[in-house]
C-alpha cells in the first residue's frame, strides 16, 4: 500500500485525516492527531472486505465521506473525528440508487450535507443533518428526463443551494 495525497487538517489544526491505499481494502479513511501522539485510528469501520473511500470533508467534530462496501454502490456516512469507525451512520437512503462519486458539499454552517443520487432520470440532490440518520435525509431537486443535476453549492448563507441542470431544454444547462 501507499499514501494517496489526500488529506484534511480539523478547524482546530490538532488532527489529520487521511486516506491510505491498501491492496487488499481499496482507499481507507484515516484520523490521526498532527503532534503523532497517538495511533492513526480508522474511521470506515462499515466499509469491510474490498471497501473503499472516494470522498471526504470534515464537518466541525465529524468526517463525512463517500465510500462502499465490496461490490456495493456507493453511500455517504458520518463519523465522529476521533472515532470510533463503530459510531458511522449512513447519510444516503439504503434504497436510493448510488451515491455520485464527488465529495459532498457542506453547509456553511457544517450542519448539513448535501450529495448527488443517481436515478432513473438523472441525478437528484438530497441533504442531511451531519450528525443524522438516514430518515433524515430529504430530497432538494428533482431529477429530469434531460439528466438532472451536475453541479451545486450552498449560498454564502446556508439559507438555498444553487445548482446547474438540464432541466428546461435538452442539451442546454439552465
Amino acid at each position: 500500500g501507499g499514501l494517496e495525497l489526500l488529506f484534511a487538517l480539523s478547524g482546530d489544526g490538532q488532527r489529520v485525516v487521511f486516506r491510505a491505499e491498501n491492496v487488499i481494502d481499496g482507499h481507507r479513511l484515516f484520523s490521526a492527531p498532527v503532534d503523532g501522539s497517538s495511533p492513526a485510528i480508522a474511521l470506515d469501520g462499515p466499509l469491510t472486505g474490498s471497501g473503499t473511500t472516494t470522498h471526504f470533508v470534515i464537518a466541525g467534530d465529524r468526517v463525512v465521506y463517500v465510500g462502499r462496501e465490496d461490490a456495493e454502490p456507493l453511500r455517504v456516512w458520518s463519523v465522529p473525528l476521533l472515532g470510533p469507525s463503530s459510531e458511522n451512520v449512513r447519510l444516503s437512503d439504503e434504497v436510493a440508487q448510488p451515491v455520485s462519486n464527488q465529495a459532498p458539499r457542506l453547509s456553511p454552517d457544517g450542519t448539513r450535507a448535501a450529495f448527488q443520487v443517481g436515478t432513473v432520470g438523472g441525478r437528484v440532490v438530497r441533504i442531511a443533518p451531519v450528525g443524522g440518520a438516514t430518515s433524515s435525509a430529504i430530497r432538494l431537486v428533482a431529477a429530469t428526463a434531460e439528466g438532472g443535476v451536475s453541479s451545486f453549492r450552498f449560498a454564502p448563507d446556508g439559507t438555498r443551494l444553487v445548482f446547474f441542470s438540464d432541466k428546461d431544454v435538452s442539451g442546454m444547462t439552465e
